[in-house]
């Protein structure tokens, strides 16, 4: 099964602050493995408590996974000091 990936605006101006080699693994990272098994990334909890983060390096892209209509929504994408906040 094969998820369709979407990434919200916002989450799209994030990889402009990484670093160009960076940016094209974590955009890979996105594209292959979240699309093929989405919930292999680790689940949060507390106040993120249903989303998921998929760790690249210093990086983590937190998305949401919508079950019923095969979607992986990516939200953040950015520096782990950074991303939860």
């Amino acid at each position: 099964m094969v998820y369709k990936v979407l990434i919200k605006k916002s989450a799209l101006k994030d990889p402009q602050a990484v670093p160009k080699p960076d940016q094209k693994r974590l955009l890979d990272a996105i594209e292959g493995s979240l699309s093929k098994n989405p919930h292999q990334g680790k689940a949060l909890s507390g106040e993120f408590k249903g989303l998921y983060r998929w760790r690249s390096g210093k990086f983590r892209i937190v998305y949401e996974i919508q079950q019923e209509v095969l979607v992986v929504l990516v939200l953040r994408i950015g520096h782990r000091k950074d991303v939860y906040r």
